[in-house]
């Protein structure tokens, strides 16, 4: 009888636990994989220009001209001089919080739904081709999960017992809202949670004080942030080339980036929707209560909430905001997969979770993908001292000037006559809505700052927009002018790859 006892035991707890172990290990070869093999595309170059600013003065007046919180730019602002410039060693903070979030996972799954469903949300977290991409870029994004994580696994231990706890849920709260904005609306959640939990219950006030003194914390201490959240809420905007999408829209881009390829969209669904039946028995399940509550409110919640607030903001969302969410989401799935009977059937089902998630990890490692970094080499080897550089549109001269070191005049399209390396959100829509009036000014610039015997160097994406879009039309009459006035010599197009390229087009003057 104590063998079989033992036997159980290793079943339901030693085998989860080092499937735990090996799911760690391969989610941390693939988020360190090829880490170093490309470079910086522009939200990262903008983030490590930022973040190279004087600590925290010049950190947070460059966040007034941008859209983030500054926790993020903080701690790559120390951890660069530690772990040194290159994009392996850069990223590596990003990937570390990413490959922490898989154990993670796996001990809060097993805290609020047995070890089983842990071992189910530690299988996605590691695989899941958009949480291994973000990890992969020097953004905030993975730590923004991994904070997304242990804020509601805080919470639901401080309900459970008191005490310290609810100091360690404010500091986790706290550096969420100082990570991303989608924090507010996870904040939100949770706080929705504890106050329905708290009606259903009607504990005495005593027992009340605790959560609403930690809210308070936080609240009080993310206060100075939030006043400046205030002034960046006109710079979340609908950028004036791109189309609004409509609710549905967004919907699917979320779903198409998160869950791609479509199989693995069917099979999350199914699993989500085992997960969600609230009267299915979950073996070794804790006798806490609320678990599941707290689990949807922090990811279905967080999701509807973003979409309804980005009806105002922005037109399109980016999917990866979604790592807000993704931790419940995969606490979610890992609840359905626990629940998956026949038990047995449970690891082909996530084998096949598996095959595809691996199946659309290139497709989401291409949306951070750039080749600026080739672009800024091939000019800086071969531009000369009498030349002009022209960057169009002026967002691409940010990854473009990471790399580039020369001295030679800059102009980046449509306003600024001078080195570019960070792009001022504020009023950039307005810039662009008057690019035409930019044309003949950049003409007029490029030729008074023109050596003799120069070269115009003209570093540009003309076809990444479609030909119906007003505003971008004037990088395409900028050419065109440049192409009547000046001579071509080279067209370079081999670095369309990603989702951030330009050509270099070399001109001199016909007179030369």
């Amino acid at each position: 009888m104590r063998s079989e006892e033992v036997l159980k035991r290793v079943q339901a707890e030693v085998v989860p636990a080092a499937g735990a172990a090996l799911l760690t290990i391969a989610g941390a070869y693939l988020r360190l994989r090829g880490l170093g093999s490309y470079g910086f595309w522009r939200d990262e170059a903008q983030c490590l220009f930022i973040a190279q600013k004087e600590f925290p003065a010049g950190i947070v007046q460059a966040l007034l001209h941008e859209a983030h919180p500054p926790l993020y730019y903080v701690l790559q602002h120390f951890w660069i001089p530690l772990a040194g410039w290159g994009e392996f060693r850069v990223r590596l903070l990003s990937a570390l919080f990413g490959i922490l979030l898989v154990p993670l996972l796996y001990l809060a799954g097993r805290r609020l739904f047995g070890p089983r469903a842990g071992l189910g949300a530690a299988l996605w977290g590691a695989v899941a081709p958009l949480h291994v991409a973000v990890s992969q870029t020097a953004r905030m994004y993975s730590l923004l999960a991994l904070l997304a994580l242990l804020s509601l696994w805080l919470l639901y231990e401080a309900r459970q017992r008191g005490g310290g706890w609810w100091a360690g849920y404010a500091l986790a709260a706290l550096a969420l809202l100082y990570t991303h904005n989608w924090g507010l609306l996870l904040w939100a959640c949770q706080n929705g949670f504890a106050a329905w939990m708290a009606l259903r219950r009607r504990p005495p006030f005593r027992r009340l004080l605790p959560w609403l003194i930690s809210q308070a914390v936080v609240g009080l201490l993310y206060l100075p942030w939030f006043l400046i959240l205030l002034r960046q809420i006109p710079i979340i905007t609908v950028l004036p080339f791109v189309p609004v999408p409509s609710p549905s829209e967004k919907l699917m881009q979320i779903a198409g980036d998160l869950l791609a390829p479509w199989p693995m969209l069917v099979l999350w669904l199914a699993l989500l929707a085992w997960g969600l039946w609230p009267t299915r028995p979950q073996p070794a399940v804790p006798k806490g209560e609320g678990a599941l509550a707290a689990v949807i409110l922090s990811s279905l919640g967080v999701l509807v909430l973003g979409l309804l607030v980005s009806l105002r903001t922005y037109g399109q969302v980016p999917s990866y905001v979604t790592m807000a969410a993704f931790p419940a989401l995969c606490l979610l799935l890992g609840r359905g997969l626990a629940g998956v009977r026949p038990a047995w059937l449970a690891l082909p089902v996530g084998v096949l979770l598996m095959f595809f998630s691996l199946q659309g990890l290139p497709r989401a490692q291409f949306m951070f993908r750039s080749t600026l970094r080739e672009v800024a080499m091939t000019v800086e080897r071969k531009a000369g001292p009498a030349d002009v550089i022209v960057i169009a549109p002026d967002y691409l001269a940010t990854t473009f000037n990471i790399y580039y070191h020369g001295d030679q005049p800059q102009i980046a399209f449509p306003w600024t006559m001078g080195r570019l390396e960070e792009i001022d959100c504020v009023g950039w829509n307005e810039r662009w809505m008057r690019a035409a009036e930019a044309v003949p000014e950049t003409l007029i610039a490029i030729e008074e700052q023109l050596g003799a015997g120069g070269l115009v160097w003209f570093i540009a994406a003309p076809d990444e927009f479609p030909d119906d879009t007003a505003y971008y039309n004037q990088v395409r009459r900028l050419k065109q002018m440049l192409d009547a006035r000046y001579l071509l010599l080279e067209s370079n197009r081999r670095f369309r790859s990603g989702t951030e390229w330009a050509d270099i087009y070399i001109y001199r003057r016909r007179s030369d």
